[in-house]
């Protein structure tokens, strides 16, 4: 169903501009145009803007013109004329975009605009191994998952980067740990946007993510930065791989932890979340990382229910740390809170949700505070603590 509505889509596009095209040819003949029957390219080949631009900026004139009139004369009537116009001025960008052999590929992979001997071929194609047979379609569903993990990386984009308060909150708070010069890992980045903090105050960062799109995503916005490393990897007590489940719709909450995922099976507030992929992905140690890059000044640790794995690949206290909790998931925070004592981390404090705030303004032992971590209701959902030496 995807790909015919693809291709109908398509269709309406390209035919005003054939329509218009073989116009021109006619009405060039009389005037001498040339008519032969060149050598057709078999091969892949793309259309550069430019080229697309020389042959085809007559239809987008004609279509931007069109448009443009109705917008002045009559705006109602856009919606009817764009079946027309809205093809011949997207001329050019629709040539190049459609001529891209990678775009080719990923319609294949997708199991789009295939004709049904690529779904499923006979023996005489399937022995000539050829490049579409052999990517074969995705399985189904793969172009929704593909949509739906689209559209969660927007809204977490538009979430966490999107705010210029909460962004000048996060400032003040990290500035009490992170110093310029400092090295900071950041566990868990997401979409980044805990990187740019630190960048902001002066600190290198190793930025660890085991998401792919999440990582590509910040080797988009920080793959430049030579201040920053980009280690796609989760973080555990051991190195080797674990199985990742990804929130497609969410993927801040995806997680390494099972329990993490059952927990929030009927928890409130967590209802409508759905872990539907699973990803094998490799696994670090925060030791490991440290014998790359150095031991850090402030370590961030948000990884949805995996905080104590994490902390437990650390083998000796660094000068403060901070690692998201959850009360859907109290026993892990409580495990990583004894695990930052064990370590020798004597001062603690905490910020609810997004606050960016500290509630206590004082530092209080770990006693103290797996004691208000015990006592906090359920609907205050997350937060993160702070610990020092």
């Amino acid at each position: 169903m995807a790909g015919a509505v693809l291709e109908t889509v398509f269709s309406f596009l390209l035919s005003p501009i054939m329509w218009l095209s073989h116009t021109l040819f006619l009405a060039r003949l009389p005037l001498g145009g040339r008519l032969g029957w060149d050598a057709q390219a078999r091969q892949d080949q793309a259309v550069g803007l430019g080229q697309a631009a020389r042959r085809l900026w007559p239809h987008t004139a004609l279509g931007v013109c069109a448009i443009s009139l109705l917008a002045w004369r009559n705006p109602a009537a856009i919606p009817f004329a764009l079946v027309m116009a809205g093809g011949l001025a997207l001329a050019v960008p629709l040539a190049v975009i459609s001529a891209a052999p990678a775009a080719g590929r990923l319609l294949v992979r997708l199991g789009l605009a295939r004709l049904p001997e690529e779904t499923a071929p006979p023996p005489i194609l399937r022995a000539l191994a050829l490049p579409a047979l052999d990517l074969g379609p995705a399985e189904p569903g793969a172009l929704w998952d593909r949509l739906r993990a689209a559209r969660g990386l927007a809204r977490s984009l538009v979430i966490y980067y999107g705010n210029i308060r909460r962004r000048a909150a996060m400032d003040r708070l990290y500035r009490r740990f992170v110093k310029p010069g400092d090295l900071v890992f950041d566990i868990g980045a997401h979409v980044g946007d805990r990187v740019g903090v630190f960048r902001r105050l002066g600190a290198r960062v190793v930025a660890v993510e085991p998401q792919p799109m999440l990582v590509r995503t910040l080797r988009l916005i920080y793959g430049r930065d030579a201040e920053v490393a980009i280690e796609p990897a989760a973080v555990g007590r051991h190195e080797g791989s674990l199985a990742l489940r990804l929130n497609l719709a969410n993927p801040t909450v995806s997680t390494a932890s099972e329990a993490f995922v059952r927990a929030a099976a009927h928890a409130p507030g967590w209802r409508g979340q759905r872990w539907t992929k699973s990803l094998t992905v490799p696994l670090t140690t925060l030791d490991a990382l440290i014998a790359r890059h150095g031991a850090p000044a402030f370590v961030k640790i948000d990884v949805e229910g995996f905080e104590a794995e994490a902390l437990a690949g650390l083998s000796a206290a660094l000068p403060a740390l901070s690692f998201e909790f959850t009360t859907l998931a109290r026993a892990v925070a409580l495990a990583a809170l004894a695990r930052c004592a064990a370590l020798g981390f004597t001062r603690f404090d905490a910020a609810l949700g997004e606050s960016q705030v500290l509630v206590h303004g004082r530092w209080i032992d770990a006693g103290a505070m797996a004691a208000w971590l015990a006592a906090l209701p359920d609907d205050a959902n997350s937060g993160d603590i702070y610990a020092l030496l």
